[in-house]
């Protein structure tokens, strides 16, 4: 797993929005990554018990299988 996290971060540049309303994880455990289906380009993760939704770099987008941005190509759609 830490090897995922480590891939995550050096094959991404994800940029947290602000948002004024953070919202409760609820039963999701920190660490855990969401994608959002509104857009792939987008997702969230869990932090202490608040989502933070994060977004992956231009001409990507986030794959919730293996929890990293990747090409939009690679991502298969659901």
């Amino acid at each position: 797993m830490k090897g995922i996290c480590v891939l995550l971060f050096l094959s991404i540049i994800a940029v947290v929005l602000c948002d004024d309303e953070l919202k409760p994880c609820g039963n999701i455990k920190s660490g855990d990554f969401i994608a959002n289906k509104a857009n792939p380009q987008f997702f969230f993760v869990c932090v202490n018990g608040w989502m933070m939704e994060l977004k992956c770099s231009k001409y990507v987008n986030f794959d919730p299988i293996y929890d990293i941005c990747t090409h939009h190509t690679a991502v298969e759609e659901e």
